[in-house]
């Protein structure tokens, strides 16, 4: 027995990660479905410590086919000043 006042055993923290996983999985699986992407990468949650890392990364770094490239809105045009009908 140790004096540690919060001892969490390794197959506790086993648990707590695979039931935190199961948890961030599902949604995940939605936005990638949402965004054209294969969900393959939520697999990469079970991997302990890297997982969540890996799995965020592929999904802000891979192009999604499903969402329109951001094209930058054009500035307002100016005004042209309005001409005066000539008087001869």
């Amino acid at each position: 027995m140790t004096n540690d006042v919060f001892v969490i055993s390794i197959g506790q923290q086993w648990v707590i990660h695979f039931v935190l996983a199961a948890i961030a999985a599902w949604p995940l699986i939605r936005i990638f479905r949402r965004a054209g992407l294969n969900p393959w990468p939520v697999a990469f949650l079970v991997v302990p410590i890297f997982g969540f890392a890996i799995t965020g990364s592929y999904l802000a770094f891979q192009r999604w086919p499903n969402i329109a490239p951001r094209v930058a809105p054009k500035p307002p045009r100016k005004p042209r000043p309005q001409r005066t009908a000539r008087v001869a």
